[in-house]
């Protein structure tokens, strides 16, 4: 088989949405109670992703539209302190064997900072990389990761 072929073909998608939003928790005590305010997140039906828990604080990303669901939820819980970031975008680049791919996310970050966006958050699995940015600089870094990725599809709804 042609290694160059198989190469060229390694990011499959990217893709991009809008519509997201930010939360950073401030812990009442420790990492503890993290699985608690997740599995009551998840019981109000908030579909987050990307958490990312620090010694004091826990952050995650949810749709928009979810926003007041949880920051009720959270406010019952007795989680008063609670930053919020909405009007934000979720950019993920999609390979089957992420995980044996080296610098990717270095590209992608280029292509961000390049274009002066913020990276909010990242996240990554075994078969993609995701990043969280404001809303507004979506439409400068569609091409530029075109370009980076020729071989991708672009799935990226501007509306």
């Amino acid at each position: 088989m042609d290694k160059d072929f198989e190469k060229d073909r390694v990011i499959t998608d990217v893709e991009c949405k809008r519509g997201y939003a930010c939360i950073k928790l401030k812990l009442k005590e420790s990492r503890k109670e993290v699985g608690e305010i997740l599995k009551s997140l998840a019981e109000a039906n908030v579909h987050f992703t990307i958490p990312k828990i620090h010694q004091n604080t826990l952050n995650f990303v949810l749709p928009q539209e979810e926003l007041n669901i949880a920051i009720q939820e959270l406010k019952e819980m007795g989680y008063e302190e609670t930053r919020c970031l909405s009007g934000c975008s979720l950019v993920t680049v999609y390979a089957p064997d992420m995980r044996n791919l080296f610098g990717v996310m270095v590209q992608i970050l280029e292509v961000m900072l390049k274009k002066g966006a913020e990276v909010l958050q990242v996240g990554d699995s075994y078969n993609s990389v995701s990043c969280l940015i404001k809303e507004e600089k979506l439409e400068e870094i569609i091409p530029s990761l075109g370009e980076v990725f020729p071989q991708a599809t672009l799935k990226c709804n501007l509306r």
